[in-house]
């Protein structure tokens, strides 16, 4: 754990990208949350009309239009959240690149000797891609 806070200790400079992801996140998830009770109306008054109760038309047609706005809204808050996600990703792919090369640079020249330059990006590319799959899954799951 404090490896990982370490990391985004080095990427500070997200932190508006992070609070995006996490509120889109929720907005999302209480669009989604509010979908069943809209339908449980719509059954509500489907039922009264077809046990001889009074018909709700406007009422009907009124929730109708809500479940189609939080669909809607669901939809279009999750693309935004996917587009700050996809450009936080970017920017902490970068922001590790130059931070984990130049350690490379500063190293010695006696570093290099026992190891395979290949071996080294390798592990580097590898390093980062695993944090920033990792921070993704992480800013679009967990408050879900």
């Amino acid at each position: 754990m404090k490896i990982l806070l370490q990391t985004f200790s080095y990427t500070t400079k997200l932190w508006p990208y992070y609070l995006g992801i996490t509120l889109a996140t929720l907005l999302a998830t209480l669009a989604g949350l509010a979908t069943p009770f809209l339908i449980k109306d719509a059954t509500d008054h489907v039922v009264k009309a077809a046990t001889g109760g009074q018909a709700d038309v406007k009422g009907a047609l009124f929730i109708a239009f809500l479940l189609f706005l939080f669909d809607i809204g669901g939809f279009i808050v999750r693309n935004i959240g996917g587009y700050l996600g996809d450009q936080m990703s970017e920017k902490l792919r970068v922001q590790l690149s130059v931070r984990y090369y130049k350690q490379l640079l500063s190293l010695s020249q006696s570093y290099y000797d026992d190891q395979f330059t290949g071996t080294i990006i390798s592990r580097l590319n590898r390093a980062i891609t695993e944090i920033v799959r990792f921070t993704v899954a992480f800013t679009n799951n967990f408050f879900q």
